[in-house]
């Protein structure tokens, strides 16, 4: 419990960070930001400083509430939400504390990893228009790193769904 406790913590703290980033450039970057490249590093598309952070908080808002959302679901155990392996097992009012802590934990690790992705992304933006050191190879390499995360996470949601056998 305090494991899960600390991770939503954390959760908190990078949804701060989102909204200290977007103070932060908005100073920084021009009136107009450039919100997609080619593929030879050329702006194709833009948008009003205000508009894109702004735009930035919301997403990152929304998101920590859909899994805010999952997280209180899970507590209020309304387990026939969730697609669960062996949902009839889980399901079991013996094993809905079990239940609840596992889907908390999972909640809390993709919104975390998430989190920490759309700051990264947020910030390549915000780089790339600031004219600082920027490789275009960052971003393709953080979605990497963010999906094996995720496929990990759902490999461990899975492994830990299954029925023990005891």
């Amino acid at each position: 419990m305090f494991k899960e406790k600390l991770i939503f913590g954390l959760n908190i703290l990078l949804l701060v960070f989102a909204i200290m980033q977007g103070y932060h450039y908005s100073g920084i970057l021009a009136e107009k930001i450039a919100i997609n490249f080619s593929m030879s590093g050329e702006p194709q598309n833009w948008i009003d400083k205000d508009h894109l952070i702004t735009f930035n908080i919301f997403l990152t808002f929304f998101v920590f509430s859909l899994f805010t959302s999952f997280i209180i679901l899970a507590i209020k155990k309304k387990f026939w939400l969730f697609n669960l392996p062996n949902k009839e097992y889980w399901n079991r009012s013996e094993n809905q504390e079990e239940t609840t802590w596992k889907l908390i934990s999972f909640s809390n690790y993709i919104l975390c990893i998430t989190l920490i992705f759309l700051l990264f992304v947020f910030n390549t933006v915000y780089t790339k228009n600031t004219n600082l050191e920027y490789s275009q190879w960052d971003l393709f390499i953080m979605i990497g790193i963010y999906f094996a995360l995720i496929l990990l996470g759902v490999l461990k949601f899975n492994k830990n769904f299954k029925i023990p056998t005891d």
